[in-house]
């Protein structure tokens, strides 16, 4: 029986556990004040124990032991020292020591970014999202971050995460982690352009080194489905020249990728009907406008949007896109008005032909 009870009581503590504590990772977690352990103790009676992380750093195990210290340990290291510390006076009792919870995350961002500063966290976060909170990175900054923890300093290549894909370059950050974005010294920029300069990327170059367009382009971490990247227009030394996809890149180059020309047709209700060039970031207004305006007869609420795909999108958060059609229905009164003048003319003929009917009989 009594073996039984163990058994179950064993399962019921490997699913708190697996379900109730906190999952990080417990070679990288650092523990810090406030973090709390479930301290569980399967011995004569069983015992969970919940153990904050004291502000100087320790966790108390009462009545086992004195405090002990957790604070800048891994969450591995931190779990083996507090059960260690108990199975000295319970050497014979099956113990366990999980995260609970995390206290919050302070993180610092510096340098080139649009607002550094301090920044909370109730979530463990990465890299990049700590980048995010301080809404990004500045234009000119590079995509190599450092990160300082406890006097060590790692740089992070955010151009690998974000073009590539590797993860192993957004990091999660710890509590007290300091990020430094500095900005590019040297590197060339890439602008998408349509009527205003509206993208710009630093792309680093090792002094001396020159890649291909193309390796430039599949580098940007940003892009927009509506450029031309296939080739390029780049400014060297005060130098306009094209470039196609094996034009080499150098450190100072300006490269200007231009918009794909597209259009956005307009029909319906307005008083000049047809295709008018793309304009990025023109809203509803713009397009009406090119066409002439919506005539007398348009409902102006009730527009919508034909999608390239063929889809029916409202207006509102939808962006408009080169290949859409704006649609201007005609408005219900003037639906109703058209018909009833129809049936207007009907009976006048109606009754016109009762009334020479009438005569003619007569």
């Amino acid at each position: 029986m009594r073996s039984r009870f163990t058994v179950v009581t064993l399962l019921l503590i490997t699913a708190t556990a697996l379900f109730g504590a906190f999952a990080v990772n417990e070679d990288e977690y650092i523990l810090k004040a406030g973090d709390v352990f479930l301290l569980q103790i399967i011995s004569a009676d069983t015992l969970n124990i919940e153990s904050p992380v004291l502000p100087e750093g320790s966790v108390s195990i009462y009545p086992f032991d004195g405090p002990v210290k957790v604070a800048g340990l891994t969450l591995r290291q931190g779990r083996e020292r507090i059960t260690q510390a108990v199975s000295r006076h319970l050497p014979n009792s099956i113990i366990t020591a999980e995260l609970l919870t995390i206290a919050p995350t302070h993180i610092h961002v510096t340098g080139a970014v649009v607002k550094p500063g301090e920044y909370v966290t109730e979530e463990m976060i990465t890299l990049y999202q700590a980048l995010q909170l301080a809404e990004g990175l500045l234009p000119g900054a590079s995509r190599k971050v450092r990160l300082i923890r406890q006097s060590k300093v790692v740089v992070y290549d955010l151009r690998k995460y974000l073009a590539e894909g590797d993860l192993t370059q957004n990091p999660v950050v710890q509590h007290d982690d300091l990020l430094q974005a500095v900005f590019a010294e040297n590197a060339a920029r890439v602008f998408v352009n349509n009527d205003t300069l509206n993208m710009v990327e630093y792309i680093e170059l090792a002094p001396g080194e020159s890649i291909p367009l193309r390796q430039v382009i599949g580098s940007l971490s940003d892009k927009t489905p509506w450029a031309e990247y296939d080739e390029a227009n780049v400014v060297r030394d005060g130098v306009f020249e094209s470039a196609d996809a094996d034009y080499q890149i150098m450190a100072g180059d300006s490269v200007f990728v231009a918009m794909r020309q597209g259009f956005v047709y307009v029909t319906g209700n307005v008083i000049y009907a047809g295709r008018y060039p793309y304009n990025a970031g023109s809203d509803l207004d713009y397009y009406l406008g090119q066409a002439g305006g919506i005539n007398n007869s348009a409902s102006r609420r009730e527009v919508y949007v034909i999608t390239s795909g063929g889809e029916r999108r409202e207006f509102g958060r939808y962006t408009l896109r080169p290949g859409d059609t704006i649609y201007v229905p005609e408005h219900l009164m003037w639906k109703i008005s058209r018909y009833v003048s129809v049936f207007s003319v009907l009976a006048s003929i109606v009754y016109t032909t009762i009334i020479i009917e009438t005569e003619l009989n007569k």
